[in-house]
């Protein structure tokens, strides 16, 4: 016969948004426990949830088969409990808890409302910050020990499988409290995953970050050599419940708790601005630049030469910002194959705070993206 096991679970802090923006009455807690990873193979023995109730306490519920044969009743107890407002919220479940319970309601014939209740994968939102955070790997046990839910529970999907095996073929107590407990365990550190919503702003910055400061100022690099960098600071949504530290090509993002600051290099010198079609120009050597035939015309032909790719250009001295993908234009290179491209640190733009919030969104999108 089917087991219900259910029991109330004090309340915890939450934070002030759920990832999302979901809202309590309508988020759901899962996790689900499988007798392998082939929904071909193997079948769903145990579904875990939680619901948030009015005074803050957090319902749990458990449905689980304690044989092949109860799948399908397992499912449809499920489902029902299911309601068109749920937002369903679990960890690594959009490809993998969903698409096995969907598959094996296809094969039992047990009808799924699953297509038409939305998704929050928590996952989703740890996955891009991985190197940021330090994180070894993206399991859940490896975040939540990040994040310090207290989760002391260690076992691993081969432990529980095994344990299945036992509680089938000897109906030891043993084994399925060991199975509930895990699973429980699972699901209430879903519920100390959901301050992950502190760094989703950070996936939204095309309209760039909200800054309470921007400035230029100089410094020593590690041999000595004077430099001068970028400094922008914002304050996040709600304090991060990890701190994050980020870099690439130069530039770096540092937050905890509620400070953030964005450092990137200023070069300061001259750079070279590469004309598009350089058949149209011709290289003066002597004055290390490229004119366009139509102004070239007029010189010394002696003093010229056809340009090429790596010699069409005209120079240019100042202060730059760094952008790879298009940013600002125009832009400017050390050499042509550069990888790496600035464009002028103007007086305007010195002077120009949408600016500053739009280049601090797109440095963090470039950190964020790096592998």
């Amino acid at each position: 016969m089917l087991q219900r096991i259910e029991k109330i679970l004090p309340p915890v802090a939450l934070p002030e948004h759920l990832p999302g923006d979901t809202g309590l009455d309508s988020a759901v807690l899962i996790d689900i426990e499988t007798t392998g990873l082939s929904p071909e193979r193997s079948f769903v023995y145990l579904i875990g949830q939680i619901r948030f109730l009015e005074n803050g306490e957090r319902q749990l519920r458990q449905y689980f088969a304690e044989n092949a044969a109860q799948e399908a009743e397992l499912l449809r107890a499920f489902f029902q409990s299911l309601k068109k407002s749920d937002v369903l919220i679990q960890y690594n479940g959009d490809r993998f808890d969903l698409p096995f319970l969907a598959k094996r309601a296809a094969k039992l014939d047990v009808p799924c409302p699953l297509e038409h209740i939305p998704s929050l994968d928590l996952y989703k939102i740890i996955h891009p910050l991985k190197n940021v955070l330090g994180l070894i790997d993206g399991r859940q046990q490896t975040v939540e020990s990040l994040l310090g839910t207290g989760r002391i529970e260690a076992r691993s999907g081969k432990e529980l499988i095994a344990a299945y095996a036992d509680f089938t073929e000897s109906g030891s107590e043993t084994a399925r409290q060991l199975i509930l407990s895990h699973n429980e365990a699972d699901i209430r550190g879903l519920s100390g995953l959901l301050c992950l919503s502190a760094y989703e702003p950070l996936f939204h910055t095309e309209q760039g970050i909200p800054l309470y400061r921007a400035k230029a100022q100089p410094y020593l690099s590690y041999d000595g050599t004077p430099r001068n960098e970028l400094l922008l600071y914002f304050h996040p949504r709600e304090p991060y419940p990890a701190p994050i530290l980020g870099t690439a090509h130069g530039c770096m993002l540092r937050v905890q708790e509620n400070e953030g600051i964005i450092k990137i290099p200023i070069y300061t010198g001259e750079l070279r601005y590469y004309y598009a079609d350089y058949r149209e120009y011709w290289y003066f050597p002597e004055e290390d630049e490229a004119l366009h035939r139509s102004v070239a015309v007029y010189a010394d032909r002696s003093h010229r030469i056809p340009a090429t790719a790596d010699t069409c250009y005209t120079r240019k001295t100042g202060d730059f910002l760094p952008e790879w993908s298009e940013f600002q234009n125009p832009v400017f290179k050390k050499e042509r194959r550069d990888p790496t491209a600035w464009f002028e640190f103007t007086k305007e733009l010195r002077q120009n705070r949408s600016f500053f919030e739009a280049y601090a969104g797109y440095i963090v999108r470039h950190i964020l993206s790096q592998k």
